[in-house]
């Protein structure tokens, strides 16, 4: 990406699905409807995007958060809302445990430990999914948040690797390297191995190569929830 891009960011994010029924078409329609915008020609220009981009994003189901987002927070969109389609205010998930960046490493030696997670801060966060949950802080979407590091993954308990779907977004705890999260792509030329895809970092998207057999849990993403107005904090965080 060049520095004269229109769209003022410097770092990538990956691309996470937001919500478990996820639909690019949608969020573009809630986009529209939310900005008053009539055609996908002018959604594609306030975007800064080609309109066959944008027909591109609704055939593949996938989108360029960056753009999205920079975009929502332009114009003051809650973006809970626009990728959700949930208003937080009806309800929370209370006391969810969530694991910050800077403790996601010693999280994979100390996952199961009480003394651990007894320690990490708990939030209430928009309630969508069932009570097997937990919140991993994604440092990239800390950008688009007014208080760098409050942006966090939601996701549900997935209990065995071969539950894993393929194009799904994970959170993915590889005991020798930490936690990953992206999209899944399982190919099966290649046994006892999937990639997670960052398909939102600059041009060109990459792969993360990681073994099945080094996998210690897993959550199956549903929501992300980008800033502190959308969270309220409950209880003692980490320090």
């Amino acid at each position: 990406m060049k520095a004269s891009d229109a769209m003022d960011i410097t770092e990538e994010l990956n691309a996470i699905n937001c919500t478990e029924d996820f639909n690019a078409a949608e969020i573009m329609e809630r986009l529209k409807k939310t900005l008053g915008i009539r055609t996908d020609v002018k959604l594609s220009k306030l975007l800064g995007i080609e309109s066959n981009t944008l027909s591109t994003w609704k055939a593949r189901n996938s989108l360029n958060f960056r753009r999205i987002i920079t975009v929502g927070r332009k114009y003051g969109l809650d973006l809970n809302i626009l990728f959700s389609n949930v208003d937080i205010s009806r309800s929370y998930h209370k006391s969810m445990v969530a694991i910050p960046r800077e403790y996601q490493y010693q999280y994979v030696n100390n996952r199961n430990k009480d003394s651990f997670i007894n320690e990490m801060p708990r939030y209430n966060f928009p309630y969508i999914g069932n009570h097997n949950t937990r919140a991993f802080q994604v440092l990239d979407f800390s950008l688009f948040s007014t208080d760098k590091g409050t942006s966090y993954a939601i996701g549900e308990w997935v209990g065995h690797t071969e539950d894993i779907l393929n194009g799904e977004i994970y959170i993915l705890v590889n005991r020798t390297h930490g936690v990953f999260i992206g999209r899944v792509d399982i190919n099966n030329n290649i046994p006892g191995t999937l990639f997670l895809i960052n398909e939102d970092a600059g041009e060109m998207p990459y792969k993360t190569k990681i073994y099945i057999s080094d996998i210690v849990e897993i959550w199956k993403v549903y929501s992300v929830v980008f800033s502190r107005h959308f969270v309220k904090k409950e209880g003692a965080s980490a320090s």
